[in-house]
């Protein structure tokens, strides 16, 4: 892997994208939401530079923040676990625009993309996807280059068209997992092997024959 040549299309990533992009799922935000703790901002600085901000150097596109941390309060109001890695501040939700299908800049990206589906599932990737789909797997193929604990395709019209991607990342030790999320996983949760992300986007053998 290695750094694209070119101008930067996009932002850089910050912590303040990572703290207030739920935040307005509060009608009264809380301290705690606006202000985290030390050990938060600690967490959410190592995810931003350890990984988000390199990722989005890699593509060279944008990411939507959907989702970043969660003081008790609003982890509450979405009715998720007390456990999860959000409340550390550890996690993120990132969407990738649509305009990835199409740009020229993402084309290497994309290329990569079919080129490991086509080497591990022996069929190119579906023109169905959508573009968030594309930074699912490109994570998932370099995940070994980054501090990453978890990768997950979650939500969602189905295989292949995540509603995001989330990525997680630890200051210790981290698993490198990979898994999918949603109605149309059996259970609603299932983890993945390189070849199994790879096959949520690829072509389904009918409509190659056909």
């Amino acid at each position: 892997m290695r750094a694209m040549d070119g101008a930067r299309p996009y932002r850089d990533v910050t912590v303040l994208d990572l703290v207030s992009a739920e935040a307005y799922l509060l009608s009264d935000p809380d301290e705690h939401q606006l202000h985290p703790p030390p050990a938060v901002l600690a967490n959410l600085e190592h995810l931003r530079v350890s990984v988000l901000q390199p990722v989005q150097e890699q593509i060279r596109a944008r990411m939507t923040i959907l989702g970043g941390y969660r003081s008790l309060l609003l982890n509450a109001k979405l009715h998720e676990p007390p456990w999860s890695q959000h409340r550390l501040g550890e996690a993120a939700d990132c969407r990738l625009p649509a305009s990835f299908l199409t740009s020229a800049k993402a084309a290497p990206i994309r290329d990569i993309v079919n080129r490991e589906t086509v080497r591990l599932v022996g069929r190119p990737v579906s023109r169905g996807v959508n573009a968030s789909y594309y930074l699912f797997a490109w994570l998932c193929i370099y995940l070994p280059c980054f501090p990453i604990d978890e990768v997950v395709h979650e939500g969602g019209a189905g295989p292949g068209r995540p509603a995001w991607v989330h990525v997680s990342a630890t200051r210790g030790a981290n698993r490198a997992a990979m898994a999918v999320t949603g109605r149309y996983v059996p259970g609603r949760r299932r983890s993945l092997t390189l070849s199994a992300a790879l096959s949520l986007g690829a072509q389904r053998p009918s409509s190659i024959a056909g």
